[in-house]
């Protein structure tokens, strides 16, 4: 497996753009997932789109619990909250 992943924050910084180009197993993966921030559950809600297929999915949000494990950036990193 290779690949890369790209980060940049949407205009007025309410939305973060994740893009990924990966090589899993032959297999070419481009993918565009942009990253919301919902404070009243305090997850990550996002929506990946990808070449795989026509249909947009929805992560469901990931919270901080769960991302602890895989190393989610904190609100505080991410600076939701200006």
């Amino acid at each position: 497996m290779k690949g890369e992943t790209a980060f940049r924050w949407l205009p007025a910084g309410f939305f973060l753009e994740q893009r990924m180009s990966l090589n899993f197993l032959g297999t070419e993966i481009e993918s565009l997932e942009l990253i919301g921030y919902d404070p009243e559950t305090g997850t990550f809600p996002s929506t990946v789109f990808s070449n795989l297929s026509g249909t947009p999915s929805p992560t469901g949000g990931r919270s901080m619990a769960t991302c602890s494990r895989s190393r989610c950036p904190t609100a505080v990193e991410l600076d939701v909250h200006r």
